[in-house]
Formats: structure tokens, sequence, C-alpha cells
């Protein structure tokens, strides 16, 4: 049970981190909408378009290393197997 709740810890770890940057490492909350500039073909003006996409933000980041870290903290409440 020791091992393994330290490989569940560095895979939540490893994919929480994989998602963070996968999103483009964003340093503030996430979010649900992102707002993109895009030109009129016609007037060539800029003009605001909403697009719904989820952004992984770094209080998801840190609850998921607190995840990790209750893992792991909890892996040292059982003995080590000696088989």
């Amino acid at each position: 049970m020791r091992i393994r709740l330290r490989w569940i810890a560095l895979t939540i770890l490893v994919l929480s981190l994989a998602v963070w940057g996968f999103s483009g490492f964003h340093r503030g909350w996430s979010k649900s909408t992102v707002t993109e500039m895009k030109i009129d073909e016609i007037t060539g003006l800029e003009y605001p378009v909403t697009i719904n996409s989820f952004v992984f933000g770094l209080e998801m980041l840190g609850a998921c290393v607190l995840i990790t870290c209750i893992c792991f903290g909890a892996s040292f409440a059982f003995k080590k197997n000696t088989n």
C-alpha cells in the first residue's frame, strides 16, 4: 500500500503539471472562456470573440499538489513491507 500511494502521488503530480503546461502555463485563476481578437476581412478592424475553452489555473494546480502531498504523507502511515 505504501508504494502504491507514492505512485499515485507521482502520477497525480505529473498529470496535473502536464495539463497545466498543455493549457498554456496560465498563472492566474482558471477560466472557462477565452477572449480572442479577430480581424474583420472587409474593414480590417479588430473585434473580440469569446470562445468556450477551459484554461487550467494555478488554484487547480495547487489543489492537485495538495492532494499529491496528502497521498505521499499518508504513505508513511503504513509499515514497510518486508517479504
